[in-house]
């Protein structure tokens, strides 16, 4: 009996699936999503296909992937159909760390600099970066015990990731990222939560208009969402979003890849 099944997902004609921060996030939101009840190990969107590893029966794998190819079609509105699924039972433990490995390292196996941050992929939650995925994170623990912290740091080529607040330039795209929201438009339960840690972090620091500016709301709604509880667990992945993002100038990395290829 398989230990697990590795999903590939592809477009019939080959085409990128998610493009843009905005488009990844969704995706990440649908994989999750179609997920949420199921033993997810690794994901990973390398441009034109999708990679999963799930900890499931076969015919459980089956109806992912379907779930997962309806869901992104509707979500992405992608006008073309997915190619046929590729499933392959994972047999033994050995094979599920390496395949739980060659997903998350297919930006370097492909030579793509199109998502250098990850978000198209699970090593986000798996580092507390992001909290829709933490489940993902429970089943690594419990699964692939062997799997180090500093293994995934390497994959961002960082020796580790602390919690920062500053550069404050760096907030509305930390918690976006953080909570793997395309914008902050709406005012959802999730935005919501999101605009409340985002002012957990700045803490005072920048005045209430120019906060409230930044948050996309007004300033009265800005004085009404501080009242509210603040989640500890988003406002530190929020900080460790900002300590990446001040590593390295990740958006001149992705437009050095895009001006090679062009």
């Amino acid at each position: 009996m398989a230990l697990a099944y590795h999903l590939m997902l592809r477009l019939q004609n080959g085409q990128p699936i998610a493009t843009t921060p905005e488009q990844r996030r969704i995706l990440v939101r649908t994989v999750l999503g179609c997920t949420r009840d199921s033993q997810l190990l690794a994901f990973s969107q390398a441009d034109t296909h999708l990679h999963g590893a799930d900890a499931c029966d076969r015919p459980r794998a089956g109806r992912l992937a379907h779930d997962i190819e309806i869901s992104l079609r509707y979500r992405l509105r992608l006008e073309v159909p997915f190619a046929p699924v590729h499933i392959t039972p994972i047999e033994d433990i050995r094979h599920l760390y390496n395949t739980f490995r060659y997903i998350l390292r297919q930006p370097e196996r492909h030579g793509i600099a199109l998502d250098p941050l990850r978000e198209a992929s699970n090593l986000p939650d798996l580092l507390g970066l992001r909290l829709l995925g933490a489940g993902t994170a429970a089943n690594v623990r419990r699964l692939l015990p062997r799997v180090t912290r500093e293994e995934l740091l390497a994959l961002y080529q960082i020796p580790a990731l602390a919690p920062a607040d500053d550069p404050l330039a760096l907030l509305v795209p930390a918690t976006l990222a953080a909570a793997a929201l395309p914008s902050f438009s709406g005012f959802g339960s999730e935005v919501n939560a999101a605009r409340r840690a985002a002012i957990e972090v700045a803490a005072g620091r920048l005045p209430a208009a120019a906060l409230a500016e930044r948050l996309g709301i007004a300033r009265r709604t800005l004085y009404s969402c501080r009242a509210t509880p603040v989640d500890p667990a988003l406002v530190l992945a929020i900080r460790r979003q900002i300590h990446l993002l001040g590593q390295r100038d990740w958006s001149e990395l992705e437009r050095s890849f895009e001006a090679r290829v062009a």
